[in-house]
């Protein structure tokens, strides 16, 4: 049986040195610009787009969205900006990521 507690350090390592990965990226480099999603918009009542699967049964979601994810586990501020439209008028969005704790005032 795999003790609880020790899971929960373990993966709060793993996440931790996630993130100095990501954060060291920001050394050298001001935003990171990149998709919100990498799919155009696609029926609400579905929990992913058709043809899309996932590592994870249980968080289908990350599968569709591997560009937004990362940054709420490293803590960077990340945005998405509406930039236009696709040829069928759906909305395309641009996700911009900044440096953590790097809010001007």
């Amino acid at each position: 049986m795999i003790d609880p507690q020790a899971a929960l350090i373990y993966t709060m390592k793993a996440r931790a040195q996630f993130a100095a990965t990501v954060h060291s990226f920001f050394e050298t480099c001001d935003l990171l610009l990149l998709p919100t999603v990498p799919i155009l918009p696609f029926a609400a009542e579905l929990e992913a787009p058709p043809g899309y699967s996932s590592k994870s049964e249980v968080l289908r979601w990350t599968g569709w969205t591997p560009f937004t994810y990362p940054f709420n586990l490293s803590g960077n501020p990340a945005a998405s900006l509406p930039v236009g439209f696709s040829s069928s008028g759906l909305p395309i969005g641009l996700q911009v990521v900044g440096r953590r704790h790097a809010q001007s005032a």
